[in-house]
């Protein structure tokens, strides 16, 4: 009776939280949800990122759009991408921008947000270390 209830379950979660896990420990995920299902529990799978790669569900709906990415040095192929959500039309949208390039807008955030000017830019983005006093 004691469990009955939200706050009596939240009373003895930590007893709780022991029992569950006592109990999922001796299944696989899948026994797990089968057993869960036939009590009339609603659940299911947690997927690991490596799950939402080869789920078939995913891939239908464009969820895991694959994209070529500059690192300034090389180009790595086929990273994945989360897709855009909500999916409309049954299948996510294409990723338009990855975003800007790692310094694009420097020169505009430090001389437009900052005041700074050209020679101040200058000595703030050298790659050479400054004198040390």
């Amino acid at each position: 009776p004691g469990l009955q209830s939200n706050a009596g379950r939240w009373a003895r979660r930590e007893e709780l939280d022991a029992a569950i896990g006592e109990w999922a420990g001796t299944l696989t995920a899948a026994e797990a949800l089968q057993a869960l299902d036939a009590a009339g529990v609603p659940a299911g799978p947690i997927y690991t990122a490596a799950d939402i790669a080869r789920d078939e569900q995913y891939a239908a709906r464009r969820m895991v759009q694959r994209l070529d990415v500059s690192t300034g040095t090389e180009t790595l192929h086929n990273v994945g991408f989360p897709g855009i959500v909500p999916v409309i039309g049954g299948q996510s949208l294409p990723i338009r921008n990855l975003g800007p390039d790692l310094g694009e807008h420097t020169e505009e955030i430090l001389g437009g947000l900052l005041k700074m000017d050209k020679e101040q830019i200058r000595a703030a983005t050298s790659r050479e270390e400054a004198p040390h006093p």
